[in-house]
């Protein structure tokens, strides 16, 4: 946002807080007007200046130093009070009055800042709330985002595979990290693996919790040592991210059948979308074209219509042209038949101008035969 749009949003505020507070009082000089009954109220600025507003028979009376003004208006009075407070005594912003007026924003207190968890290098909690705050005090050290904790108390960490790693605070003494290493597992498949994984990795419990295989550790917090905490973690990452493998290698054949049934409709359905997508795109092709043809014959009519207005501005012309010669010819015909009256020879066709070689030559003849006849 640049300066201007800012400076203009600043000025919006104040103009609506400015008219919020015409609006307030004009109201209760309202309802003060109605039932004749008002307690006089008192501005005052930061400056020291102090206006007064009452009411007294039905009529409002501002008081502003040894100014004084009246009216049976309240909403004349709210402007004139607004008038006085801004061009007056220049008072930017409502909220720097001192005034029942005005009602300033409550800024609450601030909130209690809980003191920093201290953990142990070497101790025991006393509840179960107590080894929460330290499991998490220990992990937030080591992080510089803030770690996520759920309403239960639950941290989960992410693996290479779906499920995620869980550290949970089962009571005062004991931690437990566990996750999900399959789901869906083939029961016969899945105790050969709990088997071998139970003789391979001592510190770890592996057990089957309807279809699904769990691996879990349990850390005695009692006493608690925030180094054990996260070697555990990281141990139990490494080993989780190890065994993803099972997941594929332990689910049953009912499981990967409808995992392959719900692959073949996940990709008909992607197939189906893309073919919903390409008719899609060719309808809106063809509404395009259409468009543009209509576009194109909506532009020719519009081009004929005024090349046809053309022809009839050009039609009208050449009638008015030859109306215009007509008057002429007829015109001439007149001019002619008075100069042959004159003359008292007669010019010929309409088409012989005054002035033409064969009209001089007419009238010279008749002039010479005229003076031949006048000699004789």
């Amino acid at each position: 946002m640049n300066e201007s749009s800012e400076a203009r949003a600043l000025d919006e505020q104040i103009s609506k807080a400015w008219l919020d507070f015409r609006k307030n009082l004009a109201e209760r000089l309202g309802e003060a007007l109605d039932e004749d009954e008002f307690d006089e109220i008192s501005v005052s600025t930061p400056t020291g200046k102090t206006l007064t507003i009452t009411v007294e028979d039905e009529h409002v009376i501002v008081t502003a130093g040894n100014y004084l003004f009246t009216t049976d208006h309240e909403d004349e009075a709210a402007f004139e009070v607004f008038q006085i407070l801004t061009k007056g005594w220049e008072v930017v912003h409502p909220l720097f009055l001192d005034t029942e007026l005005v009602e300033v924003p409550r800024i609450p207190d601030n909130p209690p800042v809980e003191d920093p968890v201290v953990v142990p290098v070497l101790g025991s909690a006393e509840s179960r709330e107590e080894l929460q705050r330290w499991v998490e005090a220990t992990f937030q050290g080591n992080m510089d985002e803030e770690l996520i904790v759920s309403n239960n108390g639950k941290i989960k960490w992410s693996l290479n595979g779906p499920e995620p790693l869980v550290v949970q605070v089962r009571n005062e003494g004991r931690i437990e990290l566990w996750t999900l290493l399959a789901t869906e597992v083939d029961f016969a498949k899945a105790e050969e693996a709990l088997k071998e994984l139970s003789n391979k990795h001592l510190s770890y419990k592996f057990f089957l919790r309807q279809d699904r295989l769990v691996m879990s550790r349990t850390l005695n917090a009692d006493p608690f040592v925030p180094k054990h905490l996260t070697d555990a973690l990281d141990q139990t990452t490494h080993l989780a991210n190890r065994l993803q493998d099972l997941r594929d290698k332990l689910l049953s054949a009912r499981a990967k059948q409808d995992r392959l049934d719900v692959a073949a409709a996940q990709a008909a359905q992607a197939a189906a979308e893309a073919e919903l997508a390409e008719v899609k795109k060719q309808r809106d092709d063809e509404l395009v074209l259409r468009i543009e043809a209509e576009e194109f014959a909506e532009q020719a009519v519009a081009r004929a219509d005024r090349q046809d207005q053309r022809r009839r501005w050009a039609e009208r012309k050449r009638q008015r042209a030859e109306e215009q010669r007509d008057a002429a010819l007829a015109e001439l015909a007149l001019i002619k038949k008075a100069v042959g009256d004159v003359l008292g020879i007669p010019l010929g066709n309409s088409h012989d101008l005054p002035g033409s070689a064969d009209t001089c030559l007419r009238i010279a003849t008749h002039n010479t035969t005229k003076e031949g006849t006048l000699t004789a």
